[in-house]
C-alpha cells in the first residue's frame, strides 16, 4: 500500500524532518516482541491469595497498584489527549478568524504588488508544498536550491546528509490536496524583506526505510499516518515566493497574533531608523572620544547615567538603545531561518554565533515569536573606547535548541513560551545607521 502511495501524483514528502522524529515501527520479520504464554505464574495461567488477614492485605495492595500503575496513568492520558484536542480546535478557530482579519491587508497590500494577492499567495504555497516535498522525497538538492531559502537549506542539507548516513530514506505523503490558509503579512520597502506566513494542513503518511528493510513510523505512531499542520513562512526571490520557514502546530502558533504590515509607510521601524539617525546626527563627537565622557567606575543606576549623557550625546537615550535592541532581535529572528546578512550588519561576528549556534555549531538555538517585555539598563562601561553598554533583554518566546543534523531537542520547548533574559554588550559605534553595535552575548 505503501508503494503505490509514493507512486501516486498527487502524494508529497514531508520534507525537512530530521531523524530524531522516528523510531519503533516494524520490520520485515516477526512482528511481536516478547515471549512466554502470557499466563502469569505456572503453566496454569492462574494465582491464588491465601485466606485470612493477611491475603485480604494482599489484595489491598494488588487493587491499589493496579489503580496507580494502569488505571491512573491512562485517566491522565485520556484528559491529556482530551484537553489537546480542545485546543487544537480553538486553534482551529483562531486561524479561521485570523485568515478573515488578513485578507484586507492582503489584498491592500496586492493593490501595489499583484504577488499579495490572496489567490495568488495559495496558489504559490500550494506548489510549493508539491515541488519541495518531491525534491526532498527523491532527496533531488539541486532542486531545493531552487525552492528553499540558502538558510533553511544548509539546515535540511545537513538533515539529509544525516539520513544517508544511517542508510535511512525518509518517505512521507499527503493523501489530498493540502488546505492553504493565510496568517500572516509583511510588505515592506525592499521585495527581500517582503514575506506571507501560511498555516498548511493536510492528511499525512510518514515513515522511514531503514538499510536493513524495516521501516520507522514518527514518534508515538503505530503507522504511517499523520496530521500535517505546519506554518510556512514565504519570502521573495527574484519575483517569485520560495519557502523560508517551517514551523510545527504549536511551534507556530505565535504567527496568530504577530503585527501585519500591509504597507512600507505603515511600517513601525520607521521610526525606530528615523529616531536611531537623529540621534547619530547629534552627537558629540566620534565614538572613542566619546568614551572621556562616560564614567568608568560602576553606577547603582546605570540608566540615570545613560540619561545624563544623553544631554551630551544623544545616542545614549534609552529609546534609542531600545530602538538598537529591537532591531537585533528582529535580525536575529529573521536570521533562525533565513538570511543573517542584516544580524551580521548589527552584531560581531562572536555575537552572531553566540545567538544562533551558542558556541556549538552542531547545535542551533531556535526563538519563535519573540516578544520584548522591558530593556534594562544595566551598566554604562566607559573604561574601553569606544564606550559599552550591558543590557538586560526580557522577552517571552518559544526558545530551544536543538541537533542541527537529527532535530532532537536539546534543551527548551518548541510549543511553550516562556519568559527569558538575554544579557547582551552594545559598543558604541560611528555607523549613522546603526550606532550601537552588539558584541557581547
Amino acid at each position: 500500500m505503501l508503494t503505490s502511495l509514493v507512486a501516486h501524483p498527487t502524494v508529497l514528502a514531508l520534507a525537512g524532518r530530521g531523524s530524531s522524529g522516528f523510531s519503533g515501527g516494524r520490520s520485515s520479520g516477526g512482528g511481536f516482541s516478547g515471549g512466554g504464554s502470557g499466563r502469569g505464574y505456572g503453566g496454569g495461567g492462574f494465582f491464588f491469595i491465601g485466606g485470612g488477614s493477611g491475603g485480604a492485605i494482599i489484595l489491598v495492595i494488588i487493587v491499589v497498584a493496579v489503580i496507580l500503575f494502569y488505571v491512573v496513568p491512562r485517566i491522565l492520558k485520556a484528559a491529556d489527549k482530551g484537553a489537546t484536542a480542545q485546543k487544537k480546535r480553538a486553534t482551529a478557530r483562531e486561524r479561521e478568524a485570523r485568515e478573515a482579519a488578513i485578507l484586507p491587508a492582503a489584498l491592500e497590500a496586492a493593490m501595489e504588488d499583484s504577488a499579495f494577492d490572496p489567490d495568488d499567495i495559495r496558489a504559490a504555497a500550494s506548489g510549493l508544498v508539491i515541488d519541495t516535498q518531491e525534491a526532498w522525497d527523491t532527496r533531488d538538492r539541486e532542486r531545493l536550491k531552487h525552492l528553499v531559502g540558502p538558510d533553511l537549506l544548509r539546515e535540511w542539507t545537513r538533515r539529509l546528509d544525516d539520513f544517508d548516513r544511517r542508510g535511512w530514506h525518509a518517505h512521507a505523503g499527503v493523501s489530498e490536496a493540502p488546505i492553504v490558509k493565510i496568517v500572516g503579512i509583511t510588505n515592506r520597502e525592499g521585495e527581500d524583506e517582503d514575506q506571507v506566513v501560511v498555516h498548511i494542513k493536510a492528511r499525512a503518511q510518514s515513515w522511514v526505510e531503514t538499510r536493513r528493510g524495516e521501516t520507522l513510523y514518527e514518534d508515538g505512531a503505530s503507522g504511517p499516518e499523520v496530521t500535517l499542520s505546519q506554518y510556512w513562512t514565504l519570502g521573495r526571490r527574484e519575483g517569485r515566493w520560495i519557502l523560508v520557514s517551517i514551523e510545527e502546530e504549536g511551534e507556530g502558533d505565535h504567527n496568530l497574533s504577530a503585527p501585519v504590515l500591509a504597507r512600507p509607510d505603515a511600517d513601525p521601524l520607521l521610526s525606530d531608523r528615523v529616531r536611531t539617525e537623529m540621534a547619530a546626527a547629534d552627537t558629540a563627537g566620534d565614538a572613542v572620544a566619546v568614551a572621556e565622557l562616560v564614567p568608568a567606575e560602576m553606577s547603582d543606576d546605570a540608566r540615570t547615567v545613560a540619561m545624563d549623557l544623553s544631554l551630551v550625546d544623544d545616542r545614549f537615550s534609552p529609546d534609542v538603545l531600545t530602538a538598537a535592541v529591537r532591531a537585533a532581535v528582529g535580525a536575529w529572528t529573521t536570521a533562525i531561518d533565513g538570511s543573517d546578512d542584516q544580524l551580521e550588519r548589527l552584531a560581531t561576528p562572536d555575537a552572531v554565533q553566540r545567538l544562533l549556534y551558542g558556541g556549538d555549531d552542531k547545535i542551533r538555538t531556535v526563538v519563535r515569536g519573540p516578544r520584548i517585555d522591558e530593556v534594562v539598563i544595566d551598566r554604562v562601561d566607559g573604561s574601553t573606547a569606544p564606550p559599552r553598554i550591558e543590557v538586560s533583554v526580557r522577552h517571552h518566546a518559544r526558545w530551544y535548541r536543538e541537533d542541527r543534523d537529527t532535530q532532537a531537542v536539546v534543551e527548551g520547548s518548541r510549543t511553550k513560551e516562556v519568559a527569558r533574559a538575554e544579557r547582551w554588550t552594545f559598543r558604541l559605534d560611528d555607523d549613522a545607521e546603526r550606532p550601537w553595535l552588539l558584541v557581547g552575548v
